[in-house]
């Protein structure tokens, strides 16, 4: 995803992962964030994305192959099911295995919602070993896993990817990701995987 500050717009630019070259470029599509947090489901072909700041509650499904907007959808999550007051989305993935979405809820790494493969909330993931002193970034799931992105905060320097089971939110394992100590840092904002190849990006 590609930000425009001063215009509060974004963009997308497709990678072909085996020459790291861009092939393709979306028009600005309707999302006034970093869009740093996206899912691509491929049984429908579509990129998934929080539209941020301005539509915190609404997600924008676009075309993978032609990255065009296809429509935007309000996600509306009782009190109950969140644990306190929706503010709305943080990040969102999905699960290609079992056809279901995970969410993180703004305000806090500690509130993680499984949504139906047509956006319904469906349950909150009661999870383990949260550091809230962490900044939340994105999520990943795959199979029975799901991929908590934390970067650092204040004094706490350094970034860290949690592993927990999808369906349970029983903790797993911890990755500690190095950030440096000094002048500018390396904010980890999201994890996916390709086949066996793993990748992580900074900002």
């Amino acid at each position: 995803s590609l930000y425009n500050r001063q215009k509060e717009k974004i963009k997308i630019a497709k990678v072909d992962l085996s020459t790291m070259k861009v092939v393709k470029k979306s028009g600005v599509l309707g999302c006034r964030c970093h869009a740093d947090s996206m899912a691509y489901n491929e049984r429908n072909n579509t990129i998934v994305i929080c539209r941020g700041k301005g539509s915190r509650k609404s997600i924008a499904v676009v075309d993978a192959s032609s990255l065009r907007l296809k429509y935007t959808k309000t996600i509306n999550i009782s009190r109950k099911m969140a644990g306190g007051k929706y503010y709305g989305l943080s990040s969102i993935a999905y699960n290609a295995e079992n056809n279901f979405y995970i969410v993180k809820l703004k305000g806090s790494s500690n509130k993680i919602v499984r949504l139906n493969s047509s956006f319904r909330p469906v349950k909150r993931i009661k999870i383990e070993g949260n550091r809230s002193y962490l900044l939340a970034q994105s999520l990943y799931t795959t199979g029975n896993f799901m991929y908590d992105v934390q970067s650092f905060k204040g004094r706490h320097k350094y970034n860290l990817i949690t592993v927990r089971n999808v369906f349970t939110g029983k903790l797993l394992g911890r990755m500690v990701i190095a950030s440096g100590k000094s002048g500018q840092l390396y904010e980890l904002e999201n994890v996916f995987c390709d086949g066996d190849q793993w990748y992580i990006s900074f900002y």
